[in-house]
């Protein structure tokens, strides 16, 4: 019995060996496949990569006219509206980072100095951050990240705008069922709740018409350079929701969401608090006060027994005055008589 199970303990694990050194092998034989491309492989290659890049490479929105009336006209007609990147700053994204230079990032700075996406970051991170972006450009309809796959970057929309949808089974049809939650532009970003908290995507986010242009951080660059100070960001909105009793019986996704989109600032004494349309009823600060600020339609969203809603139909209201009281009073005595009237006209005899 024994040399039975040594033989067939042996026999299996020269049967595993060869299935593994037949994996590595192939493996070896890919990789040396694509090293010794054919000429004409790497020239379809580098076709396929232009062509795929070449809304972005024709951009002659940076180039001056010159005297040449048929380069003016190809200038003109490839220009773009609202470009914020130059060419040049796109291509100092796409480069290696140990050929990117300071002067070549202090222009870039200057230029996303107000991105919405890196205005809670301290100077220092923000420049680690851009030192480690990189560009990217995508075609509409095209898919970024799929639902319920592994996240492996955070994104950065820099032109143009995405559709987030989430997919829910359906009990009645036994199907799945799409819903659109949310839409992003200019500003936003993507991609880093999934990597804080090491879990798969929630929905599946997909590039509108025309395009979208993205500035990307890779997995391994995140954990480096944005991990800890989130984890300070987040934890301090966190801290801050404990002190509202409305956020208690908010479900974990909806407060990761908040943290997400919310920010903590301290106003001195004697400040106007801006406020969401409520401009008939401003509030000033007394003393040194501390706010957290959320968007409202997260509010909107995660609302339990609709209260947000009340308290803004509350403060939008206005008390009649005395002339709009007195005419309506009337209106409704006239409105009295006429139905005393009516009733009367359809007794029967």
């Amino acid at each position: 019995m024994n040399r039975r199970n040594t033989f067939h303990s042996t026999r299996s694990l020269s049967m595993h060996s060869r299935k593994s050194s037949r994996k590595s092998s192939s493996l070896a034989r890919r990789k040396a496949g694509l090293r010794n491309r054919t000429p004409k492989a790497k020239w379809k290659w580098i076709v396929r990569k232009v062509i795929s890049n070449l809304e972005w490479l024709a951009d002659t929105t940076d180039v001056p006219l010159g005297d040449n009336p048929v380069q003016n006209a190809y200038v003109a007609s490839h220009r773009k509206e609202g470009q914020i990147l130059s060419l040049e700053d796109k291509l100092f994204f796409k480069k290696p980072r140990e050929y990117r230079t300071r002067e070549a990032l202090d222009k870039v700075t200057e230029k996303l100095q107000y991105f919405k996406a890196f205005r809670e970051y301290s100077p220092k991170v923000r420049d680690e951050l851009l030192m480690r972006l990189d560009y990217m450009y995508l075609e509409g309809k095209r898919v970024i990240v799929r639902q319920d796959r592994e996240a492996g970057a955070m994104y950065f929309i820099v032109i143009g705008s995405v559709e987030v949808d989430h997919a829910y089974p359906d009990p009645i049809f036994n199907d799945e069922t799409l819903h659109n939650l949310d839409k992003y532009g200019y500003g936003d970003s993507f991609g880093e709740i999934p990597l804080f908290y090491g879990e798969p995507h929630r929905a599946t986010i997909t590039v509108l018409e025309p395009g979208v242009e993205m500035l990307v951080l890779n997995k391994t660059d995140f954990k480096i350079v944005l991990e800890e100070s989130l984890s300070n960001q987040w934890g301090s909105i966190r801290w801050a929701m404990t002190k509202f009793p409305y956020f208690e019986r908010w479900p974990e996704d909806a407060v990761r969401y908040l943290c997400c989109h919310s920010i903590l600032i301290t106003t001195p004494s004697d400040v106007l608090v801006p406020g969401e349309q409520m401009s008939k009823h401003t509030m000033m600060t007394e003393t040194d006060t501390l706010l957290m600020i959320c968007p409202r339609f997260i509010i909107d969203r995660y609302n339990i027994v609709n209260v947000w809603t009340r308290v803004v139909g509350i403060l939008n209201y206005n008390h009649p005055k005395i002339e709009k009281v007195f005419e309506a009073f009337i209106q409704n005595r006239m409105w009295a008589r006429n139905r005393k009237q009516f009733s009367k006209s359809i007794k029967m005899p």
